[in-house]
């Protein structure tokens, strides 16, 4: 039972199903709080590692054991804050330790896409007449407080059209609403991307987990937690970074009716810029190795 996080969550939580069912040939089922088709419903679905979703109901599914997850990784987290005076390590691996079982040596998730979700990336491909390999920018937060400003979004896709970089805006009044896709449709265009930018969101979980080359932006948040391979971090150079501040506290370096942290105002566009170029070289230079080595 898992009542409590985001998306974010599920994919990480699906992470420590999917080494436990490994482990003991288990069947899974969650029962997660949400909407029976809701996005969390909807993510945990296509989940390797899960048998079932349900919604939490009054009467637990039938089980022969049942363990609640609700505040196993948060637990996880308050006990490595109190040793170490920050968290190190990452939901999925939290997860596992809640579970007892040794975390699996990838701690990205793995996604089952359909043909429905494929078809909805190319239709959205088509209408943004978007070819394989664009760069996503992935402008939308679940919460206000990790957002890169509209102004920094906007300078850099300036600095990537001057380096003739396609590139697609994606989130509300931009090429493509990521909603209008469900999650399946968004995982399915996210792998056609060379390469994710987004902040600390739904988007650079999912990247993770299809294996995309990404970059991260992170500032209240800790971007030394991210073990995904294919996804690189910048971490804010502000000197409270990360302050781990949640959605009902305020930057204190941010007039209080703005809701934005000075963090992520000081990530330069210029530096996301050279990140992505660089996570795309090398993703080239890793397809060629790999097409030299199947000759």
């Amino acid at each position: 039972r898992e009542t409590k996080g985001g998306i974010g969550d599920m994919l990480s939580l699906s992470v420590a199903l999917a080494a436990l069912k490994q482990k003991t040939r288990c069947t899974i089922t969650v029962e997660c709080k949400g909407d029976q088709d809701g996005p969390r419903m909807q993510t945990l679905r296509r989940c390797e590692g899960v048998d079932r979703a349900v919604a939490e109901s009054k009467e637990p599914p039938v089980h022969d054991v049942m363990v609640d997850l609700s505040e196993g990784a948060s637990r996880g987290e308050l006990a490595e804050l109190r040793s170490t005076g920050r968290i190190k390590s990452c939901r999925a691996e939290l997860y596992c330790k809640a579970l007892q079982i040794d975390p699996p040596a990838s701690l990205a998730a793995r996604l089952r896409l359909t043909g429905a979700d494929v078809g909805l990336a190319r239709s959205a491909m088509r209408n943004a007449g978007l070819r394989k390999g664009f760069v996503a920018l992935v402008m939308r937060s679940a919460e206000a407080y990790k957002d890169w400003s509209s102004e920094s979004w906007a300078q850099l896709a300036g600095l990537l059209s001057e380096r003739r970089v396609l590139f697609t805006r994606i989130g509300p009044d931009s090429d493509i609403d990521e909603q209008a896709l469900g999650i399946g449709g968004f995982a399915a265009l996210l792998a056609r991307a060379g390469c994710v930018v987004s902040t600390d969101t739904l988007a650079m979980h999912l990247a993770g987990a299809l294996g995309v080359p990404g970059v991260a932006l992170f500032g209240p948040s800790d971007g030394r937690r991210i073990k995904y391979p294919s996804v690189a971090s910048i971490q804010a150079g502000t000197p409270c970074s990360p302050c781990w501040r949640y959605a009902q506290t305020r930057c204190a370096l941010i007039p209080a009716e703005l809701d934005r942290s000075k963090c992520m105002e000081d990530l330069r566009p210029e530096q996301v810029c050279e990140a992505v170029v660089f996570q795309m070289e090398q993703a080239r230079k890793a397809r060629q190795a790999h097409a030299g080595a199947s000759l």
